[in-house]
């Protein structure tokens, strides 16, 4: 009965170190586990950020760009209409027929 005792006693001492065992084993894992997630959450915002950066870069060239087209589109179509004929005698009798006939 002393040997049973005693074999159940080591038994649930072996259980116990191996529930330490598990406990050390899980938190091991649970570092390993933050460590590499806030790697990656550095690495993603890293990136982001870059790629962000040069969305941003390009947009704004490319409003530049637009803005400039159209500024000299509006200049050419100004300098068009300052360099067309204009008949103002023939201008007024137009309106007047139109808005008195």
């Amino acid at each position: 009965m002393a040997d049973d005792a005693d074999v159940i006693a080591h038994l649930l001492e072996v259980e116990r170190e191996a529930a330490q065992m598990i406990l050390a084993a899980q938190k091991e894992a649970d570092a390993k586990v933050a460590e590499a997630r806030a790697q990656a959450e550095s690495q993603f915002k890293a990136r982001y950020a870059t790629l962000a950066a040069g969305i941003e870069a390009e947009e704004t060239s490319e409003r530049e760009r637009i803005a400039s087209s159209h500024k000299q589109s509006f200049e050419d179509y100004a300098r068009s209409l300052e360099s067309s004929r204009k008949d103002p005698e023939a201008f007024n009798a137009l309106l007047d027929k139109l808005l008195y006939a």
